[in-house]
């Protein structure tokens, strides 16, 4: 997959959003694989994240972020949100196999940002 979607304007704040949004769906399926893992890692690359940043990333990777501090759907900037749910099918697809659980969250992400019907669901 390309990596070449745009993310300009994202402040920090948004980025780490993107990034606890899209770690907490690679955990959906409870098994976090090396490609998973690689698609966050280049997204990061992408987002340029500072030291800080990046390891708060690696602890949501080896530790599904915690509900209470998750990344609020609903807040998601109207002018970002067809580019948060790209990153998320990213992360769904990137093991090559969408279990139909991580199909199911991301049919409500999808809701939660664009509205019923807004795109079809994830298949390979």
């Amino acid at each position: 997959m390309s990596s070449s979607v745009p993310l300009p304007g994202l402040s920090p704040d948004q980025r780490l959003a993107l990034l606890n949004l899209v770690c907490a769906f690679a955990w959906t399926d409870l098994d976090r694989d090396a490609e998973e893992r690689e698609h966050v890692r280049a997204l990061c690359r992408r987002l340029d994240l500072g030291p800080a940043d990046l390891a708060q990333v690696e602890r949501w990777l080896d530790l599904p972020p915690d509900t209470d501090h998750m990344a609020d759907p609903g807040a998601v900037p109207l002018e970002h949100r067809a580019a948060f749910l790209t990153e998320v099918r990213r992360v769904i697809l990137a093991d090559g196999y969408v279990d139909p659980e991580e199909n199911l969250a991301y049919r409500l992400f999808r809701d939660i940002l664009a509205g019923p019907g807004a795109g079809p669901a994830v298949s390979r």
